[in-house]
């Protein structure tokens, strides 16, 4: 609560409200990327650009940095942030989780967010890592599980390619993003 003075006498100002945006998705959201290749800097300079412009255009004053399974675009972002830029919005990390829920024939898809005061490596080593995922169509046994791990997602993305015929075109981490499924229950 802030205080003000008007007129000599001091008054309590209540409540302020301020537009967020929780979802917003960056060039490493494998599943919704639509900006451009992730490894080239223009693409993401391209992205810095377009939130400054429609944060200030909107009165937006925090935004949720969303991948799918990781929060890389969240840590690019935050790089931005050090360089100083977005200096007037409150970044802060949404994991969005593909998990084994299906609701009316559509899988579940579940957001994590976290406060921009949790480390980065806290939400990797202590949350993200923590998790295992397997591929959809499997139960969950301990011999089809694997952690959490971007190089995980990748290795199991590359196994599917050379298996399947319909994901050549595909890369392995799409491949992984699209068909890994997390527990519900491990999540929460």
């Amino acid at each position: 609560m802030r205080d003000l003075k008007k007129g000599g006498t001091l008054m309590h100002r209540g409540s302020t409200w301020n537009i967020w945006d929780f979802h917003l998705h960056t060039p490493y959201s494998i599943l919704n990327n639509q900006f451009g290749n992730p490894d080239d800097t223009a693409t993401w300079d391209y992205y810095v650009d377009a939130i400054e412009s429609k944060t200030e255009a909107f009165g937006i004053k925090a935004i949720g940095i969303t991948d799918y399974f990781t929060i890389e675009g969240y840590k690019r972002v935050i790089q931005y942030q050090q360089q100083g830029r977005l200096q007037d919005l409150l970044v802060f990390p949404n994991i969005e989780f593909r998990v084994d829920t299906i609701i009316e024939r559509k899988r579940l898809n579940y957001h994590v967010l976290f406060s921009p005061n949790v480390p980065i490596n806290h939400i990797e080593e202590h949350f993200l890592h923590d998790l295992d995922f397997v591929h959809e169509e499997q139960p969950f046994q301990d011999s089809d599980t694997r952690k959490l791990k971007l190089a995980n997602l990748q290795e199991f993305g590359e196994n599917l390619r050379q298996q399947h015929s319909s994901f050549r075109r595909k890369t392995a981490l799409e491949i992984g993003c699209m068909t890994a499924k997390v527990k519900l229950e491990d999540i929460k």
